[in-house]
């Protein structure tokens, strides 16, 4: 017990010197002081040439550990992008900013971000994002002047909707932005993401070197780009006025207790990330700082470094002392991957790391000596009970204090949940954190070699080759007969195989298990529809938004369903339903272009007068045209429509004539000849108005 008080003791005298050091009034920051932030996706520590690894090529990072200041032990505070980054951008744990997994949630507006404290004191803010887990709309882009995470134009990866951009192409965006700037500091943020898997070897710069560890590749390339950032300070003449941070997200498992990626185990193949913090000619370069060090602490230890005065959150602490190349206790660290629990019903995971030890609490509790076995291959918690029980006090007691937060539920598009699905994140499940004890859920460490077996399916069903993923996730399911993500993927490929009633067996199943619920009641719902059944459709996504009201996704399916009634069987109630849907799905998501162009088109073109409304149409017409531009034919097609209905026929004409001047227009022979028909028609009107 000893043991436990002074744990969470150390713990707090962290935080009140923290705050103490925030509450002094300083004469005011350094004057041009400028902030470079260069997150390195997935990059485990001891991959990197300056951490010990003899074959990695970082001279960037090399460099700038030389320059400045490297700690040794740094971890991050869950093993996932998002919660990992809002971890970073606010000094909060995941508990406290509330982001627990990724793409479910966004960070809650009361909570302020560095980008934002900075903003307030004279900083012009910039970030560039190389990958859609990071998008804006999970909150972390409050505070930034421009926030660049257009992914459009990205090249496919694997597959088409794995959606990221080359370490490249965000430097290059962000060396634009530099270069652009006026004189005041900037706050500048740098999301390389290209040690995620998969892996690239990146022959054509570095030929053989790295073909058989392609993710020593993909960090080397990395490397090369945060080489660009520093490069340009240099010849800016501004290296000695900035303070670069370059900082690993979280780690990579490569395969080490069982995991290939990261995300559902929290060793310190995951959690130890690279961390060096350098501004030559300020601070002294060349120091390899030992202390425990937690990614919370960077918000703190950039506003102390620039004498910005601001109440240290949490727990985190500055590390200025390093900087300054003063003593430096280590902290205890605190982990979590709620990953498990939230996506596949096992234990969650939470961890104290100190010097010597590591604990992590789940189903089996684990308990590693670090000096002894940095590989954490050793479980001492039965050896070392009382040890064991210290360390679990003394992580309760922690948990007490933390302010928790549940951060805002994010809507997302069925396509953006296959996104982070080709990303390796599930993003769904039915709880942001666990309410089942820990010692009646699976342990992880049994069930991982089945997430293994599941990820490998995804690669089949990506690839379309349903019966080699029916085969793999059927072993899956004798093994692990609760594993509802495993049933739910059943359950699509035999959609996909026309299987429809093994598809509703195994989606049934995800009900039964309570798992993912939204998930199963929408595929429900569709595959009642692909198979012609609209009432028990209506059902399905009926109950689907007695749980979930901003479903948008079953608003939208739902919407075409009256829709459909209200055309082959001319009903006013029918068609007023599906423009309600409609105008939901709007009000959720201003941006879905399809129920943009089919309200529209029901405003335009609907038989009953009453619910027709020109002027409302050809506004919602006109968004979806801005949103592709002015470039897709079948929604300038709409925009005509709508003008016609309020007689401006001589727009709808100019529109239509642009319509069929598109490439490819005449080769769709049913669409050319129907907007022939209705151009003859309005010109028709145009003229016979004109008389």
């Amino acid at each position: 017990m000893r043991m436990g008080r002074y744990v969470v003791g150390a713990i707090c005298g962290i935080a009140i010197l923290g705050s103490c050091w925030y509450y002094v009034k300083f004469s005011r920051r350094p004057h041009g002081v400028n902030v470079l932030l260069v997150t390195f996706d997935t990059t485990r520590a001891l991959r990197v040439g300056c951490y010990g690894n003899k074959d990695a090529l970082t001279p960037a990072l090399d460099e700038l550990a030389a320059q400045g200041v490297l700690f040794e032990r740094a971890y991050a505070a869950a093993p996932l992008t998002l919660p990992s980054h809002a971890t970073i951008l606010t000094g909060l744990l995941p508990p406290e900013h509330g982001i627990r997994v990724n793409g479910k949630n966004g960070l809650d507006a009361p909570i302020p971000t560095l980008a934002e404290i900075l903003s307030k004191n004279g900083y012009r803010t910039s970030a560039f994002v190389a990958a859609f887990v990071l998008d804006s709309k999970f909150g972390l882009d409050r505070g930034f002047d421009l926030y660049e995470d257009d992914l459009s134009n990205s090249p496919e990866a694997d597959h088409p909707l794995h959606r990221s951009r080359s370490g490249e192409e965000v430097v290059d965006l962000a060396l634009d932005w530099l270069d652009g700037g006026d004189d005041k500091p900037f706050f500048c943020w740098v999301h390389l993401y290209d040690p995620h898997h998969p892996y690239v070897d990146h022959r054509d710069k570095f030929g053989d070197r790295f073909s058989s560890n392609p993710y020593d590749a993909e960090i080397a390339y990395a490397d090369a780009q945060l080489g660009r950032l520093l490069e340009q300070l240099k010849d800016r003449g501004i290296e000695n006025e900035t303070l670069v941070i370059a900082v690993g997200d979280h780690g990579e498992g490569l395969d080490d207790h069982n995991e290939r990626t990261h995300s559902n185990m929290i060793y310190n193949s995951t959690m130890h990330v690279p961390l060096i913090i350098s501004q030559p000619g300020r601070f002294p370069g060349g120091r390899r700082e030992p202390a425990v060090v937690s990614l919370t602490d960077l918000t703190p230890t950039v506003l102390s470094s620039l004498n910005i005065p601001h109440a240290s959150p949490g727990y985190a602490r500055s590390l200025l002392p390093a900087l300054r190349d003063e003593p430096l206790t280590s902290g205890v660290c605190y982990g979590e991957s709620e990953e498990p629990f939230v996506e596949s019903g096992w234990s969650p995971l939470q961890c104290l790391i100190t010097e010597k030890w590591k604990y992590i609490r789940t189903t089996r509790v684990e308990l590693y000596d670090l000096d002894a076995d940095p590989g954490e291959l050793n479980n001492l918690a039965a050896s070392h009970s009382e040890q064991a029980q210290t360390f679990e006090t003394a992580l309760s007691e922690l948990e007490a204090t933390f302010v928790n937060r549940t951060a805002l539920r994010v809507n997302l598009t069925d396509e953006e949940r296959r996104v982070l699905e080709s990303l390796g994140y599930a993003g769904g499940g039915e709880s942001e954190e666990s309410t089942a004890s820990t010692g009646q859920l699976p342990d992880v460490k049994d069930m991982i070699g089945y997430y293994n077996q599941l990820v490998e399916a995804q690669d089949l069903i990506h690839r379309r080759e349903f019966e080699p993923a029916v085969v793999v996730l059927r072993e899956i399911v004798k093994g692990a007969p609760e594993y509802a993500r495993a049933h739910g993927l059943l359950g699509m490929c035999m959609a996909e195989m026309g299987r429809f009633d093994d598809a509703e067996d195994h989606y049934l199943r995800v009900l039964e298990l309570g798992r993912d619920v939204e998930s199963a009641l929408l595929n429900l719902g569709l595959l009642a529809r692909r198979r012609n059944e609209t009432e028990e459709a209506v059902k399905h996504l009926g109950t689907l938004l007695q749980i979930y009201p901003q479903s948008a996704d079953a608003h939208f399916y739902l919407a075409g369903i009256y829709e459909t009634r209200g055309r082959e069987t001319p009903g006013v109630d029918a068609m007023k339903t599906a423009i309600d849907h409609y105008a939901t799905v709007i009000r959720l998501r201003p941006d879905h272009l399809q129920s943009l162009a089919s309200l529209a088109w029901i405003l335009s073109t609907c038989e009953f007068d009453e619910l027709r409304d020109g002027e409302r149409a050809v506004r919602l017409a006109t968004q979806a045209c801005e949103l592709t531009k002015f470039q897709f034919p079948p929604v300038l097609d709409v925009l005509a429509a709508a003008y016609a209905e309020t007689g401006r026929f001589d727009d709808a004409v100019r529109t239509l004539e642009q319509c069929l001047n598109f490439p490819g227009v005449m080769e769709d022979r049913q669409f050319a000849r129907d907007v022939s028909r209705r151009l003859s028609y309005y010109r028709d009107r145009k003229a016979w108005r004109a008389k």
